[in-house]
């Protein structure tokens, strides 16, 4: 049972994301999710030489935990030749507790580039302001609290 620090912990969590951020904390960003996928796509083969994408997640006010692992599903689940980049595009967060843990996983994947906006733009302009960053030759638009 959780004791009273826990329980505070758990409320603000939910007050501020909707969701547990005490466990999505403590889970980490790898974990394994179960192929969900139906069995002929599963077993379906693709050619090599596909186009490299740009994955633009956009978020705001996101719990690191949350958008970080989002971020390394993509890098451990994407063929490498396949992902050109991932670009977190912040709308101008204002929450203080992501600065330490973004800046550690940039500095630790290359592919991972981030753009803030001045100020809140809402998600249709900051897709597009990810889109005009891009380089890959599709782009791929993800939420920034979904594994791939």
């Amino acid at each position: 049972p959780a004791g009273g620090d826990d329980r505070q912990l758990v409320q603000k969590g939910y007050d501020a994301n909707a969701f547990n951020q005490v466990v999505s904390d403590r889970i980490g960003l790898r974990r394994d999710v179960p192929d969900t996928r139906d069995k002929l796509c599963s077993s379906q083969v693709y050619p090599r030489a596909l186009p490299q994408a740009s994955v633009i997640i956009c978020f705001y006010n996101e719990a690191p935990s949350a958008l970080l692992r989002t971020a390394q599903s993509v890098l451990d689940r994407t063929p490498s030749h396949l992902l050109k980049e991932i670009l977190l595009v912040d709308d101008s967060s204002s929450r203080d507790d992501m600065d330490s843990p973004l800046k550690a996983f940039l500095a630790r994947e290359p592919k991972v580039h981030y753009r803030r906006n001045d100020e809140r733009r809402g998600l249709m302009r900051s897709r597009n302001v990810g889109a005009r960053l891009a380089v890959g030759d599709v782009v791929v638009f993800l939420d920034s609290h979904c594994e791939a």
